[in-house]
């Protein structure tokens, strides 16, 4: 399994400024979408879809192509990931902010990939805040999720997301880009 874990991925600037856009500080405001079902959705290729308690989060999709979803005015918030990836919006399949909340003991969400395999996609999963979370690969590998790191991987292995069970949140980027 090929997951690069790149620590510091970007400059403090970039993530302090992600993580006072996220969690509403200074008057930023952004907006969280409540998904009742954390893997039923269109990019989802490998869960069975089964709806059940405590398998909700935020989100906020800003790009994507399968979906025709298209916000042009989030765009520059993410340009530090993008220009550190090496790629411009043309290359991106897919962007999306996802906000875990606490629920008093942790969840394991359902397996699930982000595209189907030999599309040539690569996915980077950044992290903004601390947190007890992971993200579990194939059942077996357990990566922390740690203030401003990334990890690339190939988004149609299997993985899923684990709920935070030491702060009220857990905060990450996900990028589904083609090289």
């Amino acid at each position: 399994m090929n997951i690069e874990i790149i620590d510091n991925f970007l400059p403090s600037y970039y993530n302090d400024s992600y993580m006072k856009t996220f969690s509403g500080v200074e008057g930023n405001t952004y907006s969280w979408y409540f998904i009742d079902d954390l893997n039923c959705h269109p990019n989802n290729y490998f869960s069975i879809g089964k709806k059940y308690k405590g398998n909700y989060y935020f989100s906020n999709c800003c790009y994507d192509v399968a979906r025709g979803i298209e916000y042009p005015n989030q765009y520059p918030l993410y340009e530090p990931l993008l220009n550190k990836l090496g790629i411009t919006m043309s290359n991106v399949k897919r962007i999306k902010t996802n906000l875990y909340p606490w629920k008093g003991r942790r969840i394991h969400h359902q397996t699930h990939t982000d595209y189907e395999p030999n599309l040539g996609l690569r996915t980077c999963l950044y992290y903004v805040n601390d947190s007890d979370r992971v993200t579990v690969f194939d059942g077996k590998e357990r990566i922390k999720c740690k203030n401003n790191r990334a990890i690339i991987f190939d988004g149609s292995i299997p993985h899923h997301s684990t709920t935070p069970t030491n702060v009220n949140y857990g905060c990450s980027i996900n990028i589904d880009y083609r090289l």
